[in-house]
């Protein structure tokens, strides 16, 4: 067969797959009609047309007297095509009568009103994540068994999920003695999402010392080793200052978010090593807002012989109690509600809006419905041929 007929066959076969896609998923209540009078008429003529066809033959017979009930040889009921044959020699004048259903419709040029978004304008969001890994994440944060660290990052996995669909652009880092970029600016929210989900709790020293650390005290097993970012030279310590100065310097080189609102996202447990005047000034010089999640640590009473728990002073850390000067707001989370809570408070300062004008279109169907009316007299046609090799109903 030559190569062009295979091309034709081919195209058509997706053409008619498409076509009979749009009618199946149509959803009818919604299609209106130019000129569906001109459809009744023809309907109309259709069925006088079939009624004399039927009432013709009847009549005439019953005028003529001396006509014959039958030609020829009376057929025997052995040799009359069975229920079968005859429901199959029905088939085609049933399609046929269905593409002239599609066909009606096609006349009276069906539609649909659909919506088009034209002009829309959606202001974006660059924010960096900046989560606290220091050692002191590993007590036990207020009220739970949990410690600090897991609860503020499953806490952020949850944040993350919240903000998808805004058109944020962010980036990840983590700090302790010194940050670490996790994932530069993205805008891809699953991507996003499976970094912040995976990153490490919390800083280890190295992992034999945190494995005897285990085995020497089995209620220690609060954050699992998996858990853990065993980094040479980082002693575990809260180094905001040079975490701040890496965050601005990979800010002023994002050329593609640079007009847009930014912000920081810190969530911190304590009093950094050293308060960071120069650096905090730096984010309200660049318009960048801070926002600090301050981790409550347990109160004295929840003490444990070991050390484990860390004590909690009333007094808020100078860098959490001062942030409103650069143009920033902190939120104390105390439990877990309030954790929660802050989280929530930060979408909605963060949200996007969106300015979208929508257009109503006209969506003209003529072209589907004369289609399947086609296909289905071709389909009428192709039946009655093959009827006919099984013969004549007698």
């Amino acid at each position: 067969m030559p190569s062009y007929i295979l091309d034709a066959i081919h195209i058509f076969y997706f053409k008619a797959r498409e076509q009979i896609g749009i009618i199946l998923n149509l959803d009818f209540s919604q299609v209106h009609y130019t000129d569906i009078g001109t459809s009744v008429y023809i309907g109309l003529v259709l069925i006088f047309a079939l009624l004399a066809r039927i009432l013709f033959p009847i009549i005439a017979k019953r005028k003529d007297k001396f006509a014959w009930e039958s030609s020829g040889e009376k057929v025997a009921k052995n040799d009359e095509q069975g229920i079968i044959f005859k429901f199959f020699s029905l088939v085609p004048k049933v399609v046929f009568s269905f593409g002239v259903v599609f066909t009606l419709v096609a006349v009276s040029n069906p539609f649909l009103n659909a919506v088009k978004e034209e002009n829309k304008i959606m202001e974006g969001r660059v924010r960096t994540d900046l989560r606290d890994i220091s050692g002191s994440m590993t007590y036990p944060f207020p009220g739970t068994e949990l410690s600090k660290a897991e609860v503020a990052a499953r806490n952020h996995v949850d944040f993350v999920k919240m903000r998808q669909g805004q058109n944020d652009r962010v980036s990840l880092w983590l700090f302790a003695s010194n940050p670490y970029m996790v994932e530069d600016f993205i805008a891809d929210d699953e991507v996003y999402y499976r970094h912040v989900k995976d990153a490490p709790w919390v800083t280890g020293y190295s992992r034999d010392i945190v494995s005897a650390w285990f085995q020497s005290s089995p209620n220690n097993q609060v954050i699992p080793m998996e858990r853990y970012a065993f980094i040479d030279g980082d002693g575990g310590g809260t180094d905001l200052a040079s975490a701040l100065r890496a965050i601005i310097k990979q800010s002023d080189h994002d050329k593609i978010g640079e007009n847009r609102k930014r912000s920081v996202l810190i969530v911190t447990d304590g009093e950094p090593d050293r308060y960071p005047a120069a650096e905090l000034e730096g984010l309200k010089k660049r318009k960048i807002i801070p926002y600090i999640i301050f981790v409550r640590s347990p109160p004295p009473s929840e003490f444990s012989e070991d050390g484990f728990s860390q004590p909690q002073n009333d007094s808020l850390p100078a860098v959490v109690k001062r942030i409103g000067e650069y143009g920033g707001k902190y939120f104390d989370a105390k439990d877990q509600n309030s954790l929660k809570r802050a989280y929530q408070e930060i979408d909605k300062l963060e949200k996007v809006k969106f300015e979208v004008k929508n257009t109503f279109i006209k969506v003209y169907l003529f072209q589907t419905f004369i289609f399947i009316a086609m296909l289905l007299f071709l389909t009428a046609i192709m039946l009655g041929f093959l009827a006919k090799l099984f013969g004549t109903y007698p």
